[in-house]
C-alpha cells in the first residue's frame, strides 16, 4: 500500500507540464502582444486565460500536502506536530530552492547586463530582491521582485506553513469540512470584491489577491484528496469497465473544457466555472479510477512533470532578453523566441538545480550520524537494562 501510494501519478504530471506551458505562453502574449479585451465577445486568442495553470499547480498543491498529513497521522499518530510541519515545509522548500537559485542567479545577471547600472544600483537591485530570493516576497514586504513568477512559490510556502499543521491536527474534520467551506468562503470573497480569481500583486486590504487565491485553492486541494481517497478510490474493484470508461471521458472533458477556456477570450468571471473543471479532472485523475494511468504512467510524463518547474522559472530571463534585445523581430517571432530561450534556461536550470541536488544528496549520506545528547543517553541507559533479548534471538 505504501510503495502504490508513493507512485507518481502519470496523469497530474503531464498536465503540471501543460499549465507550466500554458503560463509561458499567457506571458508571452501579455508582454508581446498584450492582453486582449475580454469585453469584446468571445473569440480565439493567444492563451488569454492562460494563468489559469497557477489554480491547477495550487490544486495539486493542497492535494499532496493532504496526502503527506494523512501518511503522517498513521505512521506516527503522536509524532510532534509542530517539529513535523517545520520538516514538511523545510523538505519542500529545499526541493525548490535548487532551481529556484539557478533561475534567480541567471535572471539577476542578465538584469545588470540589460539595465546597465553603476555598481551601487546593481548592489541596491540585489538588496531589494532578497525577499525574492529568499521566497517571502509575497508577504508584503515592499521590496523588489525580480522573477515575479515565483509568487506562487511565495504564496506556497507560507500557505503550507499554516495549513499542514491544522490538516495534520484535525484530518477529518479539517480535509472534509472546514477545507471546502473555507475554500467556498475564501473564492466567493474573491468572487464578489474582484469578478476574478487572477491578479497578483493587487493588496486586498490586508493581503496580496495572489495570497488569497492561494490559500482559497489549496484547501480545496485538500478536499479533493478526501473526495477521491475516501469516496472515490473505494469504487476501484467495484464499477465495471463501461462505468470506468464513462468517468475517464467525463476527466478528458473536464481537462479539455479548461483548454478551451485557456484559448478563448471568456470574460474573467467564468475563472471559478474553469477551477472547478480543474477541480472535478484532478480528483478523478488521482482516484485511479479512470483508464487515463494507463496512458501517463510513463517515464515521459514524470520527466515532463519535473521538468515543468525548471520552465516556470525560467521564462522571466527569456522574456526580458526578447523584450530588450529582439524588438526587431515581428510578434510572432519574438514569440517564438521567448519560447525557445525559455527552453534553454529550463534545461540549464534543471541540469545544475539537478547537480545541486545530487551534491546535497552526496554530503548528506558521507556525514557521520551526529552523538547522542545527554537526555538520549540518559534514555538509553535508563532502557537498557529493559532490553531482553527475545527467545526467537
Amino acid at each position: 500500500m505504501e510503495k502504490s501510494r508513493s507512485k507518481r501519478n502519470g496523469t497530474l504530471e503531464f498536465w503540471r507540464f501543460a499549465f507550466a506551458a500554458f503560463v509561458l505562453l499567457f506571458h508571452a502574449e501579455k508582454y508581446i502582444l498584450g492582453e486582449p479585451s475580454m469585453a469584446k465577445g468571445v473569440f480565439f486568442g493567444f492563451f488569454p486565460h492562460g494563468a489559469i495553470g497557477v489554480e491547477f499547480f495550487f490544486l495539486l498543491t493542497g492535494l499532496f500536502l493532504a496526502m503527506s498529513a494523512d501518511k503522517q497521522r498513521h505512521r506516527q499518530p503522536h509524532a510532534p506536530i509542530g517539529d513535523e510541519t517545520v520538516r514538511f515545509v523545510w523538505k519542500k522548500y529545499t526541493a525548490i530552492f535548487p532551481y529556484h537559485f539557478i533561475a534567480f542567479v541567471t535572471l539577476f545577471i542578465i538584469a545588470v547586463i540589460v539595465r546597465q547600472y553603476d555598481w551601487f544600483h546593481n548592489v541596491l537591485l540585489f538588496v531589494n530582491s532578497l525577499p525574492n530570493l529568499f521566497l517571502f516576497q509575497m508577504t508584503g514586504v515592499p521590496a523588489g521582485n525580480l522573477n515575479h513568477v515565483e509568487w506562487y512559490l511565495s504564496v506556497m510556502i507560507i500557505a503550507i506553513a499554516v495549513i499542514y499543521p491544522l490538516c495534520r491536527r484535525y484530518f477529518e474534520v479539517f480535509t472534509k469540512v472546514a477545507a471546502p467551506v473555507g475554500s467556498l468562503m475564501i473564492l466567493g470573497y474573491l468572487g464578489y470584491t474582484c469578478g476574478r480569481l487572477s491578479g497578483v500583486a493587487v493588496w486586498e486590504g490586508h493581503f496580496y489577491r495572489g495570497m488569497i487565491r492561494g490559500f482559497g485553492e489549496i484547501l480545496l486541494g485538500t478536499f479533493a484528496y478526501a473526495l477521491a481517497k475516501e469516496y472515490l478510490a473505494p469504487l476501484k474493484d467495484k464499477i465495471g469497465a463501461v462505468r470506468r470508461a464513462l468517468l475517464t471521458l467525463l476527466e478528458w472533458v473536464c481537462y479539455t473544457v479548461v483548454v478551451f477556456f485557456v484559448i478563448m477570450t471568456f470574460p474573467w468571471q467564468y475563472e471559478f466555472a474553469a477551477l472547478f473543471f480543474i477541480f472535478t479532472a484532478v480528483t478523478l485523475s488521482f482516484s485511479g479510477l479512470t483508464y487515463s494511468g494507463k496512458l501517463f504512467d510513463n517515464p515521459v510524463s514524470y520527466f515532463l512533470g519535473k521538468f515543468s518547474l525548471s520552465i516556470y522559472l525560467a521564462q522571466t530571463a527569456a522574456i526580458v532578453l526578447t523584450t530588450h534585445y529582439y524588438t526587431h523581430l515581428d510578434p510572432n517571432g519574438q514569440i517564438v523566441n521567448i519560447v525557445i530561450q525559455t527552453l534553454l534556461f529550463a534545461i540549464v536550470t534543471q541540469l545544475l538545480g539537478d547537480g545541486i541536488v545530487r551534491l546535497t544528496r552526496k554530503k548528506d549520506s558521507s556525514t557521520p550520524p551526529a552523538p547522542p545528547t545527554v537526555a538520549e543517553a540518559v534514555t538509553d541507559a535508563v532502557k537498557a537494562p529493559a532490553e531482553e533479548p527475545s527467545s526467537a534471538e
